[in-house]
């Protein structure tokens, strides 16, 4: 599982259904129409007697020893800061990361913890907030100091809240100025067992990225994204056949932060290999190894009955000594933290979710269904699906299902949660996510590269599927012919198309385009098309000459993501057109100056539009923030 949202497409078409689990056999709800339904009204003193002989054991041990490494953790980081009062590289970061987790699943971690390790990470000499910036002794391990810290406060800014976002943004900036030709970071620091060289700081700047893209909808921040995957999957061929357990790892986290999905060929050969590495005693060689693989093949969507997983959780439990660590010496905290990653991944609730797997092109009806479990001693009270932040289902017990039916979901990306809550009232959250239709361009961006412009995407086609990706570069306005045009093959991953001539061999102009990418297949037709607006130029003339408009959309208690957002100019012209990102941002870029209308879309909901009105100016940022 994994509450990295990632942001997707429109709605899902589907009626749930809100009642008691009367039966083993559970009808599916048919797809027929949008409804959100009401969630199911459950006494949680009847859950026991209902779902008794039929759940799932839960894992309660596995979340007691979770509890006594973060105790653990925090106590080893507050000891050594104490005594070395300075920014320890990874002592702090990785420290930060595993309290964050921990936070997310429903562990308990102090603010008083989180405080002092908050204080090295930013204050203390070579923290992110001093004249230096995250370094050790303000100019040594320049490379591995930003991508430890940056991992950390996306981390943090992801799980936890958004009060660090401002220090996550300046580390990033950090991190693409040290990001080398070949798409790594770079700094070839290597000190085993918690710093393991330049995948790692490659992988921990994409988490960096990713958050800081989520966090502010900047487009800039996918290019250095789609660099580094290129790196990580030039990586992938040797990986297969080595026995490293970390490089393969870290190559796994630094793919699904850059946007690949579990289903994606790269992804199944690293998981296959990695696998393949577990020792007859359930480890994989270490507490920290196997706490990473653990936490790397619950990422890929395994689940707590999987072998390798309940193998792995046993030893690491076993492995565990009294004061809730697994050693000591200067890499017990990193220890320690891949312990508690692999432990606290375990969520309050634990659920399976069959007939959809993580990433998968939906192209027949399927039959879904949600089998929960708890973990503390309880039982499971109610258990729903979501579909882009819809409840479609609701049923009393462990158990939900419906039928999803490509037919009925618009072409785009959908994200599917499982949500089950037990009997105390606390819930764990599974995520997959699915594609329905001819979506296979994701996450388009454009960026000013020394005279050209660069066009981004992530091409998430199948293997299978042969095609070519064509970038047409149109006028603003009118209905003229292509001036530009390039094409390339279509791959899994990153991929990008430069434009700096026109087709008749001459300097493209300055000045606004449309652009339009489209996915062809073998036989050239044309699948997808994907538009966006852009500005030929560098960055400081288009800061001059045009303006921002942005801003926060929330959902409840939440974030919206994946909300429509659409700008509107004083005609009713739609002038561009986004999706808000798993942080509830969004953002317009190059707008030129006037009065326009921020329209919100959100199907499913009662509350289906909203809108705000904005003046946008030239090198300004002019912000409307929602609450839906």
């Amino acid at each position: 599982m994994s509450r990295w949202m990632i942001l997707g497409g429109a709605a899902l078409v589907v009626a749930g259904v809100a009642s008691s689990w009367r039966s083993e056999a559970q009808p599916a709800a048919t797809a027929t129409a949008m409804a959100a339904v009401e969630s199911a009204e459950c006494e949680a003193a009847n859950a026991p007697g209902r779902t008794a002989g039929r759940a799932p054991r839960g894992d309660a041990e596995t979340r007691r020893a979770a509890q006594r490494a973060l105790g653990f953790l925090s106590e080893s980081v507050s000891t050594w800061q104490q005594q070395h009062q300075c920014f320890g590289c990874h002592v702090q970061a990785v420290s930060l990361e595993g309290l964050s987790v921990g936070r997310a699943h429903g562990y308990d971690v102090s603010r008083g913890t989180f405080s002092t390790v908050l204080e090295g990470l930013l204050d203390s000499p070579g923290g992110a907030r001093t004249t230096e910036g995250l370094s050790y002794h303000g100019s040594q391990l320049i490379h591995p100091s930003n991508a430890f810290g940056g991992a950390a406060l996306a981390t943090y800014d992801a799980l936890v809240n958004d009060r660090l976002s401002a220090d996550l943004l300046k580390v990033a900036s950090r991190l693409e100025e040290l990001q080398e030709n070949d798409g790594s970071i770079g700094g070839n620091y290597v000190n085993p067992p918690v710093a393991v060289g330049t995948i790692q700081s490659t992988t921990q700047a994409v988490q960096a990225w990713r958050q800081a893209y989520a966090r502010s909808a900047d487009d800039r921040w996918l290019r250095p994204i789609r660099r580094a995957e290129d790196y990580l999957s030039g990586q992938v061929s040797a990986l297969t056949d080595s026995s490293d357990v970390q490089q393969i790892d870290y190559a796994v986290l630094g793919l699904l932060a850059a946007g690949a999905r579990p289903e994606e060929a790269r992804l199944q050969r690293l998981a296959r290999r990695l696998r393949t590495l577990q020792q007859p005693d359930g480890s994989f060689g270490s507490p920290l190894l196997t706490g990473q693989a653990l936490y790397v093949l619950r990422r890929l969507g395994a689940s707590e009955g999987d072998r390798a997983v309940r193998n792995g959780t046993r030893w690491l439990v076993g492995a565990q000594e009294p004061n809730g660590g697994w050693g000591a010496g200067g890499a017990a905290r990193g220890t320690a933290t891949w312990g508690v990653l692999g432990l606290v991944s375990l969520d309050v609730t634990s659920i399976d979710v069959s007939g959809l797997r993580d990433g998968q092109h939906l192209g027949a009806a399927t039959r879904l269904e949600a089998h929960a479990s708890d973990n503390e001693g309880s039982a499971i009270t109610r258990t729903e699906i979501y579909v882009d932040d819809v409840r479609v289902a609701s049923r009393c017990g462990e158990r939900v299902a419906l039928r999803l039916d490509p037919a009925a979901l618009e072409p785009g990306r959908h994200i599917v949660r499982a949500v089950a809550t037990n009997a105390r009232g606390r819930s764990g959250t599974t995520l997959v996510e699915l594609y329905a239709g001819d979506h296979y361009l994701t996450e388009p961006g454009s960026r000013w590269d020394g005279g050209a412009t660069v066009f981004g995407v992530r091409d998430v086609a199948p293997e299978s599927l042969r095609h070519r990706v064509e970038l047409q570069v149109l006028p603003e306005e009118g209905e003229g012919g292509p001036i530009a045009t390039v094409t390339r093959p279509g791959t899994q991953g990153a991929l990008e198309l430069r434009v700096s001539e026109t087709t008749a061999g001459q300097p493209l102009p300055r000045g606004r385009y449309r652009a339009k990418l489209i996915f062809r297949d073998a036989r050239g037709n044309a699948r997808q098309e994907v538009e966006l607006p852009f500005v030929h130029d560098t960055p400081d003339a288009q800061h001059a000459r045009y303006g921002q408009v942005a801003g926060q959309l929330n959902l409840g208690s939440g974030v919206a993501q994946n909300a429509e957002v659409e700008l509107v100019d004083g005609e009713g012209n739609v002038v561009q057109r986004t999706t808000s990102t798993s942080s509830g941002r969004y953002r317009f870029r190059n707008v030129d100056q006037g009065r326009y209308q921020v329209r919100v879309r959100r199907r499913g909901v009662q509350r289906s539009e909203a809108q705000a009105t904005v003046e946008a100016a030239p090198a300004a940022e002019a912000a409307a923030d929602f609450a839906l």
